[in-house]
């Protein structure tokens, strides 16, 4: 029989810096082995893992009837553009865990399948996570500690923080779980900026994942940014590749996972000149 998670518990909320800000949720898991761990997950990771198991699981997802749904709903619909990160965190952190326990209940075949599994295990980031004296720290019992004075008043003069706002210069139509369909002209807000090339947007209370060459900076951007269009001298960008590719073409270039690139132009068929 293989390893199971016996028990979860979401103790925290911690801020992040790189490669924006943004908060991780601070999560116990103890296994069926006696191992006790710490994992850090943001919600984006949350929302990845949902729509996979909404996919794998129609009849416990309630696809096929909305009254045999056991899959627990993933706390979300929060509009980030009236909120402060931090708000959102807060507003979350008792929903995420008891989505977390509620997960572990269900049946063995989805409790314990790899998708499950694999989310919780330990990850290299979570073996070495950042210890910026500044960052700041969300446990239930902060949500329950009175405000200074000094705290309200710093509340009433405060403005909310935003996210990056972006519009779509191109149609997207979703083409699996957890993606977000785009129209010319449409806004967005970027939650997060995956090195994939895809993000995680939010637009008109709605959340997913959209190619980013889709998008253009609200307001203008700068050359590199304007999709299709050539970088100049000293406008060329830096990746990383994070996956092995074989050229299947005479005007394709193969690259050894790790390479490093310059890349030259975006196009919005996802191919990009290096």
């Amino acid at each position: 029989m293989g390893k199971k998670i016996e028990s979860i518990e979401v103790i925290d909320a911690e801020k992040r810096r790189q490669p924006s800000k943004h908060y991780v949720y601070v999560i116990v898991v103890t296994w069926s082995d006696g191992s006790r761990v710490i994992v850090y997950r943001r919600y984006s990771r949350f929302f990845d893992l949902q729509t996979r198991l909404l996919d794998h699981f129609p009849i416990e997802a309630g696809t096929i009837d909305p009254e045999k749904r056991l899959i627990p709903f993933l706390p979300g619909k929060i509009f980030f553009g009236r909120s402060q990160i931090k708000d959102v965190a807060m507003k979350r952190l008792r929903e995420i865990d008891e989505y977390c326990k509620n997960l572990i209940k269900l049946p063995p075949h989805i409790s314990e399948c790899d998708d499950v599994l694999e989310f919780f295990e330990v990850e290299p980031e979570d073996l070495d996570p950042p210890t910026d004296k500044e960052e700041e720290s969300l446990s239930f019992n902060s949500l329950l500690r009175p405000k200074s004075s000094q705290e309200i008043k710093a509340e009433k003069i405060s403005r909310p923080k935003r996210f990056e706002c972006y519009v779509a210069v191109a149609e997207y139509s979703v083409q699996a779980p957890g993606e977000l369909s785009l129209k010319p002209g449409l806004k967005v807000e970027v939650l997060e900026k995956s090195d994939s090339g895809w993000w995680f947007v939010n637009s008109h209370d709605e959340q997913g994942w959209v190619p980013s060459t889709y998008l253009e900076r609200e307001g203008g951007s700068d050359p590199l940014e304007k999709q299709g269009q050539k970088a100049g001298p000293g406008e060329e960008e830096n990746y990383i590749c994070i996956e092995k590719f074989d050229a299947a073409g005479a005007d394709e270039v193969s690259l050894e996972k790790g390479s490093v690139v310059q890349v030259l132009q975006k196009n919005l068929d996802g191919w990009w000149l290096i």
